[in-house]
């Protein structure tokens, strides 16, 4: 419960609750509550101090923790901070432990900008981990790296990526569509992925929606 209700007052963060958020990181919490309370605080302050995300970033912190304050400040750092974040995602990126990873990956979509962490970005693709694998998918789409949108469009091949891939493209709204209406009319392709492509046309709300649905018709 205080995870969700950090997260929806992350919806519409107010600096006058800020101190409330302090206070409570102050206390013992789970990680997945204080990686929400660490993002309310430093994208809700005016002019945070970076510094204090420092000990976030040490090794024994758990791995959703770590991540969530190398992406805050590779987002709102310095340029010596923001390569001490990076050298921090990279070493999440490229743990031996799936939810390093998974956290690592999640972190690089929430970092606005992956910068010199998108080399790393193939293997990822490769990762034998479908958690792994659907976390970057997310990324992706979070940070409009447009090159590797046809990742995006294969998700929706598998049964075990489709769910992730579409709520992915969907989320790139406008530029999703030109997209999925390809795939949606490309008769060569399995009939099912041309539906969910479909589906994800019918997703996304925007004016270029209707244009697409008009061709289906």
């Amino acid at each position: 419960m205080q995870r969700q209700s950090l997260e929806v007052l992350l919806e519409h963060p107010k600096e006058a609750d800020l101190n409330k958020v302090r206070m409570l990181t102050s206390q013992a919490l789970q990680p997945e509550v204080l990686a929400v309370a660490l993002r309310y605080i430093w994208l809700t302050e005016p002019e945070p101090d970076i510094r204090q995300l420092r000990p976030y970033l040490q090794p024994e912190v758990d791995p959703i923790v770590r991540a969530t304050a190398a992406a805050l400040m590779l987002r709102r750092g310095y340029p010596r901070q923001k390569a001490e974040a990076t050298n921090n995602l990279r070493l999440l990126v490229t743990s031996p432990q799936e939810r390093e990873r998974v956290m690592g990956c999640r972190a690089l979509g929430e970092a606005v900008y992956m910068q010199a962490l998108r080399l790393y970005i193939p293997n990822l693709l490769a990762d034998e981990s479908l958690r792994v694998y659907c976390a970057l998918l997310e990324a992706i789409a979070a940070t409009h790296l447009e090159e590797y949108y046809p990742s995006l469009l294969r998700g929706l091949t598998y049964q075990s990526t489709r769910e992730t891939a579409l709520r992915s493209l969907v989320r790139l709204e406008n530029e999703a569509i030109p997209l999925l209406l390809e795939l949606a009319l490309d008769i060569h392709k399995p009939d099912l992925v041309r539906q969910y492509a479909w589906t994800g046309i019918g997703r996304i709300d925007t004016p270029d929606r209707a244009a697409a649905r008009r061709q289906e018709g």
